[in-house]
């Protein structure tokens, strides 16, 4: 298994979710997309945010590309090494899931970004 490829399908993969299905999902369940990046006047905040968001992407990429600057301080050879890289790849599962549950429990107060002028729920 191309282990060195999973942490970028995992950021894509929760990228996916957070970024463009549950936008999609909240667009068809309450008529608003509930994004609001960019719009409540603190843009330094928000495109620090984006930031964060890149550099995950860009983490993702170069790990299978350097991977002598990401490998763990576990030999590659020992049962401790076989081991963490399936738990690795179980605990990013699990993660993914809880997300996307949690984010669809939040209903209609579900948004990306401060919109400091409505309440929660509406």
């Amino acid at each position: 298994m191309p282990w060195t490829s999973l942490p970028l399908a995992g950021i894509l993969l929760l990228l996916l979710v957070a970024g463009i299905v549950r936008p999609l999902v909240q667009y068809a369940r309450h008529g608003s997309f509930g994004v609001h990046a960019f719009r409540s006047g603190h843009n330094i905040r928000d495109a620090l945010f984006l930031l964060l968001f890149i550099g995950y992407v860009a983490h993702g990429i170069s790990g299978p590309r350097r991977p002598r600057l990401v490998r763990l301080l576990v030999t590659q050879d020992g049962d401790l090494h076989s081991f963490m890289q399936p738990a690795g790849a179980a605990l990013m599962a699990a993660g993914i899931l809880l997300l996307a549950a949690a984010q669809l429990n939040m209903g209609a107060s579900w948004r990306i970004g401060i919109d400091e002028g409505r309440s929660p729920g509406s």
